[in-house]
Parts: structure tokens; sequence; C-alpha cells
């Protein structure tokens, strides 16, 4: 399993850095993006930024990526950047069963140096939410083992996006349902 995280571009550079075990790298030098799914969003979709939120958009995807393997991602707004616009930041990890993804693993996660601040509220919500369980982390776990056929999952519902996933959480009148 490897962890690494997703950098916000605060300074407008137009390049993704991917922080791993304190070493930092451009994105694509570091995570082979062939393997993604296209419906694999590497952040948060515009889409989300547009509700009219009280909370920063917190947005969880799964991949399958095949042999049993898969890509987990969490993102949550981390402020703006020199432009104003807003950035993100996204833990990743790779590699992992989707057994792998339980509570213990927050404390296992090493904080890139740059983004304490943004990291820890990240972990926190992650643990909350672990301890949610109507949680739409802990729906995304649920969905992942019970549509084993479908290869990507997102924690809320995408209608924008060219390429959507395979499964999604959706409220309708209280009562909690997937798409797909």
């Amino acid at each position: 399993m490897k962890i690494s995280w997703i950098l916000p571009d605060r300074e407008q550079t137009g390049t993704m850095l991917l922080e791993h075990g304190g070493s930092i790298e451009s994105l694509h030098i570091m995570l082979n993006l062939h393997i993604l799914p296209r419906a694999f969003i590497l952040g948060i979709p515009e889409e989300l930024f547009l509700a009219n939120r009280s909370q920063p958009v917190f947005f969880l995807q799964y991949a399958r990526l095949g042999d049993g393997l898969g890509m987990f991602a969490a993102s949550l707004e981390a402020g703006k950047d020199v432009g104003g616009r807003t950035v993100v930041l996204t833990l990743l990890i790779e590699q992992c069963e989707p057994a792998m993804l339980k509570s213990e693993i927050i404390t296992e996660i090493e904080i890139p140096t740059s983004e304490v601040r943004c990291a820890n509220n990240l972990l926190s919500e992650l643990t909350k939410q672990f301890s949610e369980r109507t949680s739409p982390l802990n729906s995304l776990l649920q969905a992942i083992e019970q549509f084993p056929e479908r290869q990507t999952f997102a924690s809320e519902v995408l209608r924008r996006s060219a390429n959507r996933p395979d499964w999604m959480k959706k409220k309708r009148h209280g009562i909690e349902s997937d798409i797909g």
C-alpha cells in the first residue's frame, strides 16, 4: 500500500505535485496515470464547488485497478490560490484492497510538511466519517463490497461529468440508494 498526497497548486504553476515519504515530484512522474479509469478524478469535480455549501467540499472516490487492488482518494478544499481560485488537497492510497480501508489506517498516514493544517482537517473528516454508520465514506465502502462488478465509486452524485463513476451515493426523499 502506497500513501501519497496531491498538493494544492497555490502559486498557479500548472504542475500537480505529489508528496510521498517526504519526497515531492511532479504527479505524472510518481503516478502512472494510464492505470486510472476516466471516471477517477484527481481532486474535486467543479460541479461540487458550484453547489451552495456551508462546509468545505469533501469528496471520496475508489477505483478498482485489477488484481484485487485499487486506488482510494479523499479530497478536501484547501483554500485559495494567488488568483483566488479554490485549491484542493488530495490523499491517495494506491495498491489497496477495499478491506484495507479502515479507521486504523489514518494513524499510519504521514502528513505533508507543506500542508499540515489542511491534511489534519482531511484526516479528521475521514476519522469522523469512519465513526458514522451512514456517512458518505461508509456508504462508499459498502457499495464497493456490494457491487463487485463496478469499477469506479464516488461519494457524491455527479450530473455534469462526462465520465461518471459507476456508483454514486444518492439521497432521494431521505432514502439512500445507489446510482449506476
